[in-house]
């Protein structure tokens, strides 16, 4: 998954124009695409401490939002700019494809790239998973087993286009699914779900985080937990959706 940081037009027009950098006058804009809890709010502050630094006076802004409605927000002029889109959120937003009602191509720029390296997890605390006699994907299609499943809302394209909502398709069932089988859903993003593991909320963590994470090795450390497996056949089926 490749995250990037997208601007809206006249925002960049206006700092490509007046520009300079013997100017110290104070920056003032709106950075959206993210929920209040995780990273991109912790990387916002960051950025407002680094600006104010240089340029005093200056209050970069965080406005909750999704990376979907990042985008929308951006090219609606109701931000400046955007922290989480990824080149499926752009895809579709410059083709004006669902989720986007219409095109919004020549609406926002790129501006340059977070990270490229941001994986999908798919996680089962070890206690459910013997209960229910499950290590992979496949046991999870024939067993159909109740559970209590973490995973990103169904509107978010970064997590659900080529991620689990595909991965459940390529082994024959679907999100609906999982509360056909007695299960339920704590719909949010990567921090709601880690937080539902360690509350005991959810057994099953479905959603992206980066490799190594410490966030995810504290929750291990408090609640056993395993990697779902799966054939690299279904996932590449699930991939080029």
């Amino acid at each position: 998954m490749k995250v990037v940081l997208a601007a809206a037009v006249a925002a960049l027009t206006a700092t490509a124009a007046f520009a300079d950098f013997n100017d110290k006058k104070p920056i003032n804009a709106t950075v959206t695409g993210a929920t209040p809890s995780g990273y991109p709010r912790t990387m916002v502050e960051g950025l407002d401490a680094v600006v104010r630094d240089a340029y005093p006076g200056s209050a970069i802004s965080f406005k909750p939002n999704s990376p979907g409605g990042g985008v929308v927000a951006i090219a609606e002029k109701q931000a400046d700019f955007t922290a989480t889109a990824t080149g499926t959120e752009i895809r579709l937003a410059n083709e004006g494809k669902d989720p986007y009602k219409t095109p919004l191509k020549g609406k926002f720029s790129y501006v340059m790239m977070l990270y490229d390296n941001q994986f999908m997890h798919f996680i089962m605390t070890k206690e459910w998973a013997e209960a229910n006699g499950i290590r992979s994907w496949a046991d999870i299609a024939a067993r159909k087993p109740k559970m209590r499943l973490a995973i990103n809302r169904p509107d978010n394209p970064q997590t659900t286009i080529g991620g689990p909502y595909e991965v459940m398709k390529a082994y024959g069932f679907t999100i609906n699914d999982v509360a056909k089988w007695g299960g339920s859903y704590v719909l949010g993003n990567s921090q709601i779900g880690l937080d539902a593991l360690t509350d005991d909320k959810a057994d099953v963590f479905m959603n992206a985080r980066n490799l190594g994470d410490s966030l995810l090795k504290d929750v291990a450390s408090k609640r056993p937990l395993a990697w779902i497996d799966g054939d690299m056949a279904h996932m590449q089926k699930a991939a080029e959706t």
